[in-house]
């Protein structure tokens, strides 16, 4: 099947070339039936599920393929007057929705060019119909994973070959949270741009002959985060990666959905002994806090409000699971203004599913469980760098210091400009790579 798919659209690659050029607009028409026969049988392919993850990803792929062939051939028929990029959006590019046989994906769409020449001015082009798309979906999902595929066809000329030759190629990036406190320009710019612009210089730099001849389409897969409106609710064992590292107290709330309060509590009341057991800290019926509006179990989205009943303010982590299966720390929510009495919190779950897992199986509900991080060294210092000591940590975007007056320093900058959790480079030296993003300055030769 996979076979017969690639000869098939190589078959449709080669018609794509002739029909560019001096064909008639029946011809297109034909050709575009045709790519709509081929849509519908991936359609039906992925319908059925019966393939392997390998399979489906390339039945995606492919019916991407197919329609930005039968848009573009669209975009030709009829007279054409005038050259150079149109200044109407919908005439450079488009958007389309794909099928996907994925449980957990939300959505997957794809961008498809249909004018531009230069790689910059597509994906700054793409942005503006992601942003709308993501806009819409964070309007009733808390916080979605977000990955990209670029499409581009290269060319090569061999010594001994009279004929270019011409091939798709495919390069992808991983999941990445957004959620409603993200700004999108700078998540596209550091997921999307710069990660294809790297991937491209490192596919130029192995020598392989390629050059990018024309730009296919963005394709755009919006998956769950596994995350919930309601949240926090009873009690959920630690991962014993993070529980051996002492660094939450995790309070065993079996019979109630206050795992969030409970938390808050453990914070408050802090106990030598028997720190898990709810018996030990007041309960939170007894007017310890203002739960004027607020009901159990407490969502994301009602935690801005809690903090203004109690003057408290928090930030939310998570843990996320690598395909190493380690757990990795990083920012769910982080408050807008750290109040005199502040805590972090963190925001665990029943079953973890690796970031590149595309297709969550439906059968087993997850669940979601507030503890309090009493140590955020603890936690986190271990995916902060090889040094086992003691590290004090921004809360924000999970950087360290070595002393907390180097911290307060950071913290008036980081508390204005960084929503997320801050990863640096492992290499040693950097230097810039992106040759591919560089462009000619304008030159005048005077001769004397």
């Amino acid at each position: 099947m996979e076979s017969v798919s690639n000869n098939i659209k190589r078959i449709f690659q080669k018609a794509f070339k002739q029909l560019q050029n001096n064909s008639s607009d029946d011809d297109k028409r034909k050709w575009i039936k045709s790519a709509n026969s081929q849509i519908r049988i991936l359609n039906k392919a992925i319908r059925k599920k019966e393939w392997n993850h390998g399979i489906l990803v390339k039945f995606q792929s492919d019916l991407c393929y197919f329609k930005h062939f039968r848009n573009h051939l669209k975009s030709l028929l009829g007279p054409h007057c005038g050259r150079g990029i149109s200044k109407k959006r919908s005439d450079r590019l488009k958007w389309e929705d794909v099928q996907s046989a994925f449980s957990s994906r939300v959505r997957t769409g794809v961008t498809i060019n249909l004018k531009h020449k230069d790689i910059v001015q597509f994906l700054n082009d793409a942005f503006f119909l992601f942003k709308s798309r993501i806009t819409n979906i964070l309007k009733t999902c808390l916080m979605i994973k977000v990955n990209t595929v670029f499409c581009g066809e290269f060319i090569k000329k061999a010594v001994n070959e009279e004929e270019e030759r011409s091939e798709l190629k495919y390069f992808n990036t991983k999941n990445e949270f957004i959620d409603c406190d993200t700004t999108l320009t700078e998540w596209f710019a550091e997921f999307v741009i710069e990660k294809f612009f790297n991937k491209l210089q490192e596919f130029s730099e192995k020598d392989s002959g390629f050059a990018l001849s024309k730009i296919i389409h963005l394709e755009v897969n919006i998956n769950q985060s596994g995350f919930s409106n309601n949240a926090g609710s009873s009690y959920i064992r630690l991962p014993q990666q993070i529980a051996i590292k002492n660094a939450c107290v995790n309070v065993k709330n079996y019979d109630d959905n206050a795992c969030f309060l409970w938390a808050i509590i453990s914070a408050l009341y802090p106990v030598a002994v028997n720190a898990d057991r709810s018996s030990s800290y007041p309960h939170y019926s007894s007017g310890i806090f203002n739960l004027d509006g607020i009901e159990t179990p407490v969502s994301l989205a009602d935690i801005t409000r809690f903090e203004k009943n109690i003057d408290i303010s928090f930030n939310i982590f998570i843990l996320e699971l690598t395909s190493k299966n380690n757990y990795v720390t990083s920012p769910a929510r982080l408050c807008k203004n750290k109040r005199t009495k502040h805590l972090n919190l963190l925001l665990i779950q029943n079953i973890y599913y690796p970031n590149n897992c595309e297709n969550i199986p439906n059968d087993t509900p997850i669940t979601y469980h507030y503890c309090w991080i009493k140590n955020l060294s603890r936690l986190v210092s271990s995916q902060t760098n090889k040094h086992h000591g003691k590290k004090v940590i921004c809360d924000r975007c999970l950087n360290y210091f070595s002393s907390k007056e180097q911290l307060v320093q950071h913290d008036e900058y980081c508390v204005k400009r960084n929503n997320c959790r801050i990863s640096f480079s492992s290499e040693k030296h950097i230097q810039f790579k992106n040759f591919i993003t560089k462009q000619k300055l304008p030159t005048v030769y005077h001769v004397c």
